[in-house]
């Protein structure tokens, strides 16, 4: 299953044509679900989505018969540092390597802090916008005049991108927390001949 993206009335539909073709199967015959990550950002609802998500996970439990496997996706990776992050810091100055690399910026260095221009990259492009109002849509206003309208790096405007990252990560479930933390280090699953991941395979590694 490729990436469902907050798209939980679709997901809905897919995974009730799927528990049609379960119940239908010979007995004995094992199933593995492999969804490979992006589950947030840009859809209708990503709460909800992983909602259903752990729902369905939580369904198989008790059965032998059906494994359900999540991978981690580029956006899940980024929710889970905002989720671990010690806050929200400045770029560096003068740094030609995070200048040429964009995925520099994605990073979380070494005090375990994301760069604001990851948050903003997230924020304005990589959907996070919809994230952030499914989970705490009280700090949205806010966020995006901080981040588009007046951004300029200043001591204050960080303690308040800060303090609003506080609020987004309180109103996220420890449940949803333990879901991207659990499938964080989940890069590819190998079933028989086949590899699944999200994506980026070096095969000569």
């Amino acid at each position: 299953i490729g990436d469902v993206h907050g798209e939980h009335l679709l997901l809905d539909r897919l995974l009730h044509f799927i528990k049609k073709k379960i119940e239908s199967k010979p007995k004995g015959l094992k199933v593995r679900i492999v969804f490979v990550g992006d589950y947030i950002d840009r859809g209708l609802n990503s709460k909800k989505t992983i909602d259903k998500l752990i729902e369905y996970d939580n369904s198989f439990k008790e059965n032998n018969e059906t494994n359900v496997h999540f991978l981690c996706g580029n956006h899940d990776e980024f929710f889970n540092k905002i989720m671990i992050c010690n806050g929200i810091c400045s770029d560096p100055i003068n740094n030609l390597d995070f200048e040429k690399d964009p995925l520099q910026k994605l990073i979380l260095n070494q005090q375990k802090k994301i760069y604001i221009r990851g948050l903003r990259a997230w924020f304005n492009v990589g959907g996070g916008k919809s994230t952030i109002i499914d989970y705490c849509p009280e700090i949205y206003n806010n966020l995006d005049f901080l981040l588009n309208k007046t951004f300029k790096n200043t001591i204050e405007q960080m303690t308040e991108v800060n303090s609003l990252i506080k609020k987004l990560k309180d109103s996220v479930p420890n449940n949803h927390k333990e879901f991207f933390s659990k499938i964080f280090i989940n890069r590819y699953i190998i079933i028989g001949d086949y590899l699944f991941t999200h994506a980026g395979v070096n095969p000569f590694i």
